[in-house]
This record gives C-alpha cells, structure tokens and sequence, in this order.
C-alpha cells in the first residue's frame, strides 16, 4: 500500500510524501470555506481527514505562504522522506512521547549517514541539499525546525481507520497544537 507502512512501533504510519496531493487539495479547499471532508482509500486502510474551520485553514496556508516567501531568500533545508520520518516517529501514538523524540532523531540521523542501508533519497539524490544542509546534524536541526510547519498541519487531524480494526486518530499527541512558524536553521548555509 503506497499511502501506510506498518512499521516496528506497531503503528499504522502515513507515507507524507505520498499524500501531500491530496492534503494540500484538502487544507486549500477548506481555507476557501468548502466544508470539505477527504477520504483516501488504499488496501488495507483508510485515511480520513475531517473538514477544517475556514480560519483554521487560513492559518495553516498563511503559515505555508511565510515559508515559502522565506524559502525566496535561501534555499528552504527540508527533505520530505526524513521530515516525514521524523513527524511519524515523534507523534506516533504508540510510543511513549518521552521515547519517540530521541527515538525520531537516532532513526533520522542514522538515514543521513552515507554508508546508511536505507538513505534518506532526498538527501542522497540532490547536491544542493547536501551543499546547504552540511552535515547530518545540521539537516536534523533544519528537519526538527522546519517539519512541523510545512507538514504537521496536513497530517495532524487525519484519521486511520485499518480494515478490520477501530478507528484512531494517527497523531494524536499533536492534536492541539499551533500551527509553528520556523526559525532560522543554525549552521544551513545560507
């Protein structure tokens, strides 16, 4: 199934990249006042995200708008497949939240290393994400700044429902937070 994997923390994990279409299509609807409510159906689950409120949404498109114009005057440190690790791991509801920040950060630094078995792609394939994000500690930094921004908002309010199982709410631990603005990464060259 191209949209879950079931990974070793037991959890039902969303594949970001894969869903970005249609979470953006889903946040800009709502930001427009469409009471949009959006089902993706796969094999072996179905990912549910209920209407947003039209500030709400607003606030996450604007949030998006400011990266994006910071993105104009250097280049923007994100790697999608690392940053979706990494939301995946620190919000998953299986893990006890005291665990899954330094369980997110050796899993993510370890995928930067160049002899790793499973590299991050994004890193990998492109030079001027090497170029700008140095060193793996500089990419986490920029990862754990610049992540729940871009990302979180898509993902936070989605439901998972696994066929044959009751329905969760996938990042729940992250339900009531703000819509973040990121900082400057330290030490990405600019």
């Amino acid at each position: 199934h191209p949209h879950a994997k079931q990974g070793k923390t037991k959890a039902l994990r969303p594949r970001i990249p894969q869903l970005l279409r249609t979470a953006v299509t889903h946040v800009l609807a709502c930001a427009q006042g469409i009471s949009l409510h959006t089902h993706l159906v796969g094999p072996d689950a179905v990912l549910d995200w209920p209407a947003l409120s039209t500030s709400e949404a607003q606030a996450i498109v604007a949030s998006w708008l400011h990266s994006h114009a910071k993105a104009w005057d250097s280049p923007m440190p994100v790697l999608c497949d690392l940053a979706s690790h990494w939301l995946t791991l620190c919000h998953s509801p299986a893990l006890d939240p005291d665990d899954a920040s330094e369980l997110a950060r050796s899993k993510v630094t370890e995928r930067l290393q160049p002899g790793s078995r499973s590299p991050s792609w994004d890193f990998k394939r492109h030079a001027v994400v090497q170029r700008h994000l140095p060193s793996p500690e500089v990419a986490l930094a920029a990862i754990e700044n610049w992540a729940p921004a871009l990302y979180l908002p898509l993902i936070r309010s989605v439901h998972v429902t696994v066929h044959g199982a009751t329905r969760h709410c996938w990042i729940e631990r992250a339900e009531a937070a703000p819509v973040p603005v990121p900082a400057p990464t330290p030490g990405a060259n600019e």
